[in-house]
């Protein structure tokens, strides 16, 4: 059996997890990191396109929801406080502030940035809906 220090992850540098971390973070929140040689510039949508899944019946529901807006699935309230996405690719790389209350308590279950191409990463938990982002609507050109 290994000991605490031959395990792999204690073998980096101190600080190199959170150095990794906040590169990623900012690398979808669309701020430069560090070092970074190109900036990559997130845009506003107009809307974000949620999927609303309860796992106890088995509904799946889809929503464009406009920022700014609430819809409502089953006991959630869901709220789009903003979505934003990389123009290169809004399709995967978008994310979006949301901010999910149950009702009729108005317990908030989530107040967030959630990210579409890796809605694990900040997931909303709930024992029985799954919420997650699929991208960002774009804003129709003027």
């Amino acid at each position: 059996m290994a000991s605490a220090g031959d395990l792999p992850w204690q073998k980096l540098r101190p600080g190199f997890g959170m150095a990794w971390a906040a590169s990623l973070l900012f690398a979808f929140l669309g701020m430069p990191s560090a070092g970074s040689e190109t900036e990559a510039v997130a845009v506003s949508g107009s809307a974000a396109l949620i999927r609303g899944l309860d796992t106890i019946t088995g509904e799946r529901q889809d929503f464009e929801v406009a920022v700014g807006e609430t819809v409502v699935f089953g006991r959630l309230r869901i709220s789009v406080e903003d979505c934003r996405y990389l123009p290169e690719n809004p399709a995967t790389h978008s994310y979006a502030s949301m901010r999910i209350t149950e009702q009729p308590a108005g317990t908030v279950v989530f107040h967030a940035w959630m990210i579409a191409s890796s809605p694990a990463l900040s997931a909303m938990e709930h024992t029985r809906y799954d919420v997650w982002l699929i991208h960002c609507v774009p804003r129709q050109s003027e």
